[in-house]
């Protein structure tokens, strides 16, 4: 079914601003991303990191663009750290191999987390359909691919086409990601190919030169075979599965809620006589407690009476991200707002990143880490923060 709206039946702004606030993400979402998707037959997009937790903010205008029988087609990029550049120059890696590395990251985790298995059912759905195809790009000088450290891969271009040809081209900092649509600060321009003084066409010659691999400085390559078998696994079981167009932004799991401030809230008896059981038990044990009877908000409170939080990362291991989020909120509230908090999971797949910036140079002394358990169990885990952690930190 294709659609008789144009990007010309309606008016354009000119400029997009993502500020971290949920109620600017759901004005962007509801009168300009949905409105363009539902009028576009091909989306092509440059984008120097992509996360499939996009989906759970996308899916109603990706629903639009499936409707019109559209396709989506995707440039991103892949970490290459100088280790890689060196294991592919002895032939003890291959360019398969480095592409997959993220991604084989995420996959674990979707194994283990609804909400991340989800997405990867949406992304396997939009490949075995045609609809999606992805190409991954490193920057080359001198024929040699380059490492993050020596340049990245950083480019961002959309342009969306209707059935008429008329596009619409939005530039600007964004990653095709949960935080480069809701949580940074980010601006984008927006421009209409039908009006004078635009850079559409510019930006559609340097989209085609890097998707047909002939700009001299890059090197794009298909998504590798073993990436769509592995996404194969993800494809609904349900022949009659639809791509799913889901409700507009505000879900539970995107508003950034304020951090609470430190609790008032009082431990009940029997909550202090298990912290003092877990401390004479000299701190190891199992809180076997009842559903509903606090046992995130005791667990949080031995550690604040128990433990010196003066100097020190907290480490916290669950099962799923919702818990998380939970043991999240309840940290802010019985440690204060200003505690810093890392999340390790695929629904933040920048954690790497935030634990390099944050928990080694942040003057804030006590930080809190809260791993899902399929990241947690992962080698890389440890192996990645181990640099990052004094001797005298605590877990």
């Amino acid at each position: 079914m294709t659609t008789s709206k144009t990007f010309r039946d309606r008016d354009w702004q000119n400029v997009l601003y993502i500020n971290a606030n949920p109620l600017t993400a759901e004005d962007n979402f509801r009168n300009f991303y949905y409105p363009v998707f539902e009028r576009t037959k091909i989306y092509r997009r440059v984008a120097g990191y992509f996360s499939s937790s996009v989906f759970n903010y996308l899916c109603e205008g990706l629903g639009e663009l499936i409707e019109n029988d559209g396709v989506m087609y995707l440039i991103t990029s892949s970490e290459i750290s100088s280790r890689d550049a060196e294991a592919i120059e002895k032939g003890e890696q291959s360019k398969e191999e480095l592409m997959m590395k993220p991604w084989n990251e995420l996959i674990h985790e979707a194994e283990g987390d609804i909400e991340l298995k989800s997405n990867f059912e949406a992304l396997a759905w939009l490949f075995a359909n045609g609809r999606l195809e992805i190409k991954i790009g490193f920057n080359v000088r001198d024929g040699k691919r380059l490492t993050n450290k020596e340049s990245k891969f950083h480019e961002k271009i959309a342009i969306y086409e209707d059935y008429n040809g008329e596009r619409l081209l939005v530039l600007g900092s964004p990653n095709e990601s949960l935080s480069g649509y809701i949580h940074n600060r980010e601006i984008v321009a927006v421009q209409e190919g039908w009006r004078p003084n635009n850079i559409i066409d510019e930006c559609m010659e340097e989209f085609d030169d890097l998707w047909g691999n002939t700009d001299p400085n890059s090197d794009v390559m298909d998504a590798p075979d073993v990436l769509k078998q592995q996404l194969a696994e993800f494809i609904p079981e349900d022949p009659n599965y639809r791509f799913k167009r889901g409700k507009i932004v505000r879900h539970k799991h995107e508003i950034k809620e304020e951090p609470k401030e430190e609790s008032t809230r009082e431990l009940r008896g029997y909550q202090q006589i298990a912290i003092d059981s877990w401390a004479d038990a000299g701190f190891k044990g199992i809180l076997n407690m009842a559903t509903g009877t606090g046992k995130t908000f005791t667990a949080l409170n031995a550690i604040k009476q128990k433990c010196s939080l003066e100097d020190g990362v907290l480490l916290i291991v669950v099962p799923q991200s919702e818990i998380a989020k939970q043991w999240k909120n309840d940290c802010f509230s019985v440690f204060g707002k200003s505690t810093q908090i890392l999340m390790c999971s695929g629904f933040n797949p920048s954690w790497k990143k935030e634990i390099e910036n944050k928990l080694y140079e942040s003057a804030v002394e006590f930080k809190v880490i809260i791993a899902i358990n399929n990241t947690f169990a992962r080698d890389y885990f440890f192996d990645f923060i181990s640099p990052y952690l004094k001797a005298s930190m605590t877990f």
